[in-house]
C-alpha cells in the first residue's frame, strides 16, 4: 500500500504543479510521444507492484534501485526543493519520506519472512 501512496502522492503533484514537467516548447505529436512513454512507465510500476505482491523478489530487488536512483535525484534536488512555496515543500518532503519508508520496510524481517513464507506456498503447489 505504501507504494501506492507514493505513486498517488506524485500523481497529485504533478496534477498541483502541471508546469513541473516542463513540456512549454513540445508540439502535439511530441506530447503524445511523452504522454505515451509516461503511460508505459506507468504500466512497468504497476506490474512491478504486481510481481511484488506475488512475492517475486527480483522484483522487490528492482524497485528498491528504482526507489534508490529516485532518492539520489530527490537528495541530490534538496537544497532547490527548500526554496519552494510550502506546498510544493511539503509534497516533495512527503515524497521523500514515503521513498525513504518504502525503501527501509522492503528488507525488514517482517518482510523477508513474508516473502520466504509466500515462495514456500507457491513452491508446494
Amino acid at each position: 500500500m505504501l507504494m501506492l501512496t507514493v505513486f498517488f502522492v506524485e500523481v497529485i503533484n504533478l496534477a498541483l504543479n502541471p508546469e513541473d514537467l516542463e513540456l512549454d516548447g513540445l508540439q502535439s505529436p511530441e506530447l503524445a510521444i511523452v504522454g505515451a512513454l509516461m503511460l508505459f512507465f506507468v504500466g512497468l510500476l504497476a506490474a512491478l507492484v504486481a510481481c511484488i505482491w506475488r512475492a517475486h523478489r527480483w522484483a522487490r530487488i528492482v524497485y528498491s534501485a528504482l526507489v534508490m536512483l529516485s532518492l539520489i535525484g530527490e537528495l541530490r534536488n534538496l537544497p532547490v526543493a527548500l526554496e519552494l512555496p510550502w506546498g510544493k515543500l511539503a509534497l516533495y518532503l512527503l515524497s521523500l519520506t514515503l521513498d525513504s519508508a518504502t525503501l527501509v520496510l522492503l528488507f525488514v524481517p517482517a518482510t523477508n519472512a513474508w516473502f520466504q513464507a509466500m515462495r514456500a506456498a507457491r513452491l508446494a503447489r
